[in-house]
């Protein structure tokens, strides 16, 4: 698996938004090194996914295919518990602005 630092991360999501997902790599290693520290974490959040949106496009749907393999990844090997967040063309900050996204 590629391993992308902060900078290329900022560069990929800006250039090709669905594949921000890949950045669920430090996430495994930081949950590695909770667990090594004795701390199981709760479980992982996944954002911005289209895998989660009623999109009809074509290009989006093949893009969402590529998605469910990284959240398969993530329940078969890293959590057992995860939330999905939907891809919005709006920013989210703070409390308020995430609770459209409850259904």
């Amino acid at each position: 698996m590629e391993k992308i630092n902060d900078q290329a991360a900022v560069e990929h999501r800006n250039t090709n938004p669905a594949k921000v997902l890949k950045i669920y790599d430090p996430a495994m290693c930081m949950q590695d090194d909770l667990r090594r520290a004795g701390i199981e974490p709760h479980g992982w959040i996944v954002n911005r996914c289209f895998a989660v949106t009623d999109t009809e496009d074509p290009a989006l749907r093949a893009k969402i295919m590529d998605e469910l393999v990284y959240i398969e990844e993530i329940l078969v090997r890293h959590a057992r518990r995860i939330v999905v967040s939907p891809w919005v063309a709006e920013e989210l900050r703070g409390i308020e602005s995430f609770r459209h996204l409850r259904k």
